[in-house]
């Protein structure tokens, strides 16, 4: 949301292809921040690929990777003449289609890890993970802060992976 929120748009247009069938607040507010908005979730791979090759995409952003509901395979008919994978899958596509993968040089220490990707690396200097918190997020309450000694643990993963396993693991 904040990078779509800030783009220069006397420089770029935001074109947003959406694959999910639902649809939710976020959904309403990146639609709003979008320049043009395209249901792409009961097109095939060939007419979604068709479609973002018509309108002239030059800069085809995914960000999915291997996750669920993916649309690699539009991306294997290289509709753009520049492609992307950003932000929702933290390791290589495995695609020659796609040309970069953006990361940071934390995530991805230069040298080594270069040769893992079939993409090349574009290295953000100040971090890749750009989120912003829900609306709806409370504030960060004293006892979410370091104070006496004690360490308060976070995570962006699904709570789903958030098990006792993983608490016991912290402690």
């Amino acid at each position: 949301e904040p990078l779509i929120a800030n783009h220069d748009r006397s420089a770029f247009e935001i074109v947003c292809y959406s694959t999910r069938t639902n649809s939710d607040a976020m959904t309403d507010r990146l639609k709003s921040l979008s320049d043009r908005w395209r249901d792409i979730s009961q097109l095939n791979d060939d007419q979604a690929s068709e479609l973002i090759q018509s309108e002239g995409v030059d800069i085809l952003v995914d960000l999915s990777g291997h996750t669920s509901g993916h649309r690699l395979l539009v991306f294997a008919r290289k509709p753009a003449p520049v492609q992307v994978t950003y932000l929702g899958y933290p390791n290589t596509t495995g695609m020659e289609s796609i040309d970069y993968r953006f990361t940071d040089e934390r995530s991805d220490p230069p040298g080594d890890s270069d040769s893992r990707f079939i993409e090349e690396l574009i290295r953000l200097p100040h971090g890749f993970l750009c989120y912003q918190p829900p609306l709806d997020f409370p504030g960060i309450g004293k006892k979410a802060k370091l104070e006496a000694g004690k360490v308060t643990f976070g995570s962006f993963n699904h709570q789903a992976k958030i098990n006792p396993r993983l608490i016991r693991s912290w402690g």
